[in-house]
């Protein structure tokens, strides 16, 4: 797999393993943050099967991804307000 990872230069590494494993887990993520570092996903086959849960599953994993490749989370706009209060306080005092 290092192989595979440094000759195609992914963006990405997605595993999905049948079970959890705490030893396949350390070695997918020692590849991937040390050997040739490139941001990497796991998911747990158990976790993908539910269909009822499936989107809202597909939806997490899509932001925890998007995060790692550089995106936001969650982003708010919010006006700016400080420049309509200064003007009224400088009207206030006369500036």
């Amino acid at each position: 797999m290092a192989r595979c990872v440094a000759t195609f230069q992914c963006q990405l590494v997605v595993t999905v393993f049948p079970s959890s494993r705490d030893d396949r887990y350390n070695a997918i993520k020692k590849l991937c943050c040390v050997e040739c570092p490139v941001p990497s996903q796991v998911i747990i086959a158990r976790t993908i099967g539910d269909q009822k849960k499936l989107r809202a599953v597909t939806q997490k994993i899509a932001l925890q991804i998007n995060c790692k490749l550089g995106g936001e989370l969650w982003s708010v706009k919010i006006p700016t307000v400080c420049a309509c209060q200064l003007f009224w306080f400088c009207e206030q005092l006369g500036c």
